[in-house]
């Protein structure tokens, strides 16, 4: 496989998460997000990690974040993607945007599949759901915005827009499998 650079945004509960690690498993490539890369970046940065929202979400939400950290998580994304993954959120998409191996990719799904998937999957309080919803689809958009020049989940901004509810996990993985096939990044 040619190095290939997998850059996932996707609204809360659509199973961007899942989809990006089953992509990276397929392809036997590392999986990196909030959770798993550079997992004492904010540690070693002095930044409270909140587990609901992920750290650079809820950073963005309260703009707490200096832009020198900022430029420091940058640099360490670049770093990672050095060589062929899949990342999920973290604004890859508009940090490696000059990167002539990126393919972006955002997700999406109907609100009420997403909350389905909030509850059942995620575990989320029926009465929570909705709210957290909201507040997760607007703490990323709010990060994405705040670090780029561009409109987060905007189709212009993405290799491939998939509804997930339409494929599954599953589809949404053979979607972008084909696509990498078909441009030739495989």
């Amino acid at each position: 496989m040619k190095r290939t650079i997998i850059a996932i945004s996707r609204q809360y509960g659509s199973g961007g998460r899942l989809i990006g690690k089953s992509l990276a498993d397929r392809l036997s490539i590392p999986f990196i997000d909030g959770n798993t890369a550079i997992p004492d970046f904010h540690e070693r940065e002095g930044i409270l990690k909140e587990p609901v929202l992920g750290f650079l979400e809820s950073a963005a939400d309260n703009f707490d974040v200096s832009d020198a950290i900022l430029k420091r998580l940058a640099s360490e994304i670049k770093d990672v993607a050095s060589s062929s993954c899949v990342i999920v959120g973290l604004s890859a998409s508009h940090i490696l945007r000059k990167d002539p191996d990126l393919v972006t990719v955002f997700i999406k799904a109907p609100e009420e599949a997403r909350l389905e998937r909030a509850i059942n999957v995620y575990g989320v309080e029926k009465k929570k759901a909705v709210k957290l919803l909201r507040r997760m689809d607007t703490a990323r958009s709010s990060y994405f915005e705040y670090v780029s020049d561009r409109k987060w989940g905007m189709a212009r901004n993405y290799n491939i827009t998939i509804d997930s509810s339409m494929t599954g996990i599953d589809g949404a993985v053979e979607v972008i499998l084909s696509f990498l096939k078909r441009a030739g990044r495989l």
